[in-house]
């Protein structure tokens, strides 16, 4: 396992924690949408030879809404 597939770990397990810190700040049926959307998403990859790769600015992308969802903003550093 190289680079991406540690990235891809990281970033599969950090998109299913924040949807799961989410749970109360959203609805189940925002919930739902972007679990499915997850999982068309990784279907998707699967069919094309860079897909992983797109797979995971797509994930990326909504980690950082479900970040500004769940801490209501940036996240504090220091």
């Amino acid at each position: 396992m190289g680079y991406f597939g540690c990235l891809g770990l990281l970033i599969r397990g950090i998109f299913w924690a924040l949807l799961y810190a989410a749970r109360d700040e959203m609805s189940t049926k925002w919930m739902v949408s972007l679990a499915v959307f997850w999982l068309v998403g990784y279907w998707t990859s699967l069919q094309f030879p860079s897909g992983p790769y797109l797979f995971l600015s797509a994930v990326a992308l909504i980690d950082v809404a479900l970040v500004l969802v769940v801490f209501g903003g940036d996240i504090r550093i220091t």
